[in-house]
């Protein structure tokens, strides 16, 4: 099975969100912390396949640029992670940067939106990580057909060397390996 990698991949990532998602609805801490736990398990998994089907796309000639070109683009994608999770639950209702919460009666009702601004954020992101699964899922039929196999050329027959590079057959007796000859010799 060659797209392995991507089902392998594309499944632990659609478990990921759907383990994630009972942690969501219960409001019993006991019951919730495992189920986050167990889908960073899954969300981890993804990684070594997807990091080998890389490999397997990128001519070995541009390895190192590329990786470089990745660790960038993931490196700035990853720092504005912390931005964009801070800003979706503002958006909701949360309490903005000039907005706090009153001291005394309103300070539950704004607790309670910043958990609803929040909630609506995980879901969101639980969202995006369903779509990315689904599509490594839909990603398996072009997965090494754009990028076919190298075919190896046969070995010629034991104790023969190519002609081309000068080497003939071992003398019958001499215990040696291949022998140099020289042109015009036979």
């Amino acid at each position: 099975m060659a797209d392995g990698r991507l089902v392998v991949a594309g499944i632990a990532f659609l478990i990921a969100a759907i383990i994630f998602v009972p942690g969501l609805l219960t409001s019993n801490l006991l019951v919730a912390v495992p189920f986050p736990a167990i889908a960073a398990a899954f969300v981890a998994a993804p990684q070594p396949p997807l990091d080998a089907a890389w490999l397997d796309v990128v001519p070995s000639s541009l390895w190192g640029r590329a990786e470089a070109v990745r660790s960038f683009a993931r490196n700035l994608l990853q720092s504005f992670a912390p931005l964009l999770f801070g800003y979706v639950p503002v958006s909701f209702g949360g309490p903005g940067p000039n907005q706090t919460a009153v001291v005394g009666h309103a300070s539950h009702q704004a607790a309670a939106t910043v958990g609803r601004g929040l909630e609506y954020t995980f879901v969101i992101m639980l969202a995006s990580m369903l779509v990315g699964g689904v599509l490594l899922l839909l990603s398996r039929r072009t997965y090494l057909v754009m990028w076919p196999q190298p075919t190896f050329p046969k070995r010629p027959a034991k104790g023969f060397q190519r002609a081309a590079t000068g080497f003939q057959k071992p003398a019958e007796g001499l215990g040696g390996g291949p022998r140099k000859i020289k042109p015009g010799q036979n």
